[in-house]
């Protein structure tokens, strides 16, 4: 049986014309400390064949770590061109960067980074 989360992405995926397949997302979460500010911490979530999904977080919870964690599922880490220009290395890495999604903020409060990796 599916997990209300599962169900909750499937229906997200085919509200934003998707084939009900989910793909992976990037999770935002607050991380919220006594005597400190708020600050916004994100997962990455792998969405799994059985329904399940793998979670990984960031050791530090930056966003461009689990950006850069999606781009490898999808590309199967290939490296860059050796033949191509610092330049157009940036080029690359700058286009694939704006192509993410925008984390999705689900509203989840956590008071250690330990707590990313949790669904």
């Amino acid at each position: 049986m599916e997990s209300t989360k599962t169900k909750r992405a499937v229906l997200l995926d085919l509200a934003n014309g998707g084939d009900g397949h989910p793909g992976p997302w990037i999770e935002k979460r607050t991380l919220r400390r006594p005597g400190q500010e708020d600050k916004a911490v994100y997962a990455a979530h792998l969405p799994c064949s059985d329904g399940k999904e793998i979670i990984i977080a960031a050791h530090d919870g930056s966003l461009d770590l689990c950006q850069t964690i999606l781009h490898i599922t999808e590309t199967g880490a290939k490296p860059a061109n050796p033949d191509s220009t610092p330049e157009e290395r940036e080029a690359y890495y700058k286009a694939w960067h704006e192509a993410m999604p925008a984390p999705e903020d689900c509203g989840r409060i956590i008071t250690d980074l330990s707590q990313l990796d949790k669904a």
